[in-house]
């Protein structure tokens, strides 16, 4: 699981409308098949980028 977080946090952050909104889907996805209990790691992760002051819009829009 922390490799495939490590990724999606990589595509998340990607400049590139496209890459987001597949890695979105992808991360949709693999929560589904995953469950809650195996997914926390990754909502940790999407809800630390949508509460920071610090993050970039980029950021914030693939966390969404």
């Amino acid at each position: 699981m922390e490799i495939l977080v490590g990724s999606l946090r990589n595509a998340l952050s990607d400049n590139d409308n496209e890459v987001r909104l597949f890695a979105a889907k992808a991360t949709g996805q693999l929560c589904k098949a995953l469950g809650q209990a195996n997914s926390e790691k990754y909502f940790r992760f999407v809800k630390d980028i949508l509460e920071s002051k610090t993050s970039t819009s980029i950021e914030r829009s693939g966390a969404a």
